[in-house]
């Protein structure tokens, strides 16, 4: 009885052994499939020469770009950085805007990012009364998390 209570428990004990040791080898696996999700953190900086900037774009785009990737399932990195410039900028005053809509020209706002060595463009514009730099800085951290997602991380 003793002796099969033994190879019982070596059975058990091997076993055990196994799984933990199946499990520890899984573990950086699932670290990398995590950080596939990873989407740069933006450095962000203007860079359109003399072009009037509004304080509030940077912050705004950083803060859309999180909250597209978290739509779409990324998460920011905190180790990974990409270089986003502002490289054209302009937006007509609200007033102008609302008053005289396309006749007021029209809200620009265009971007360069450099990550790993490689470059892309963000950009858009707009036109109409309703829409303004918000939209614009959503519609560009849109295509920022688009251009950088897992394809881009690989």
């Amino acid at each position: 009885m003793k002796f099969r209570l033994s190879i019982f428990c070596g059975a058990m004990l091997i076993g055990h052994l196994q799984f933990h040791a199946g499990a520890q080898a899984a573990s950086p696996k699932a670290a990398n499939t995590s950080s596939r999700n990873d989407v740069p953190r933006l450095v962000l900086k203007w860079d359109c020469g003399d072009c009037e900037q509004n304080e509030k774009v940077l912050p705004l785009i950083n803060q859309e770009y999180a909250k597209e990737a978290q739509a779409k399932g990324y998460s920011v990195s905190t180790t990974e950085s990409a270089e986003l410039s502002i490289t054209a900028y302009r937006q007509r005053k609200p007033g102008a805007r609302v008053m005289l809509g396309i006749f007021a020209g029209k809200d620009v706002l265009r971007t360069r990012i450099r990550f790993r060595g490689k470059e892309y463009v963000a950009k858009d514009y707009s036109a109409n009364i309703f829409a303004g730099m918000n939209s614009l800085c959503a519609a560009v951290a849109k295509k920022a998390v688009k251009q950088l997602g897992p394809v881009a991380a690989q």
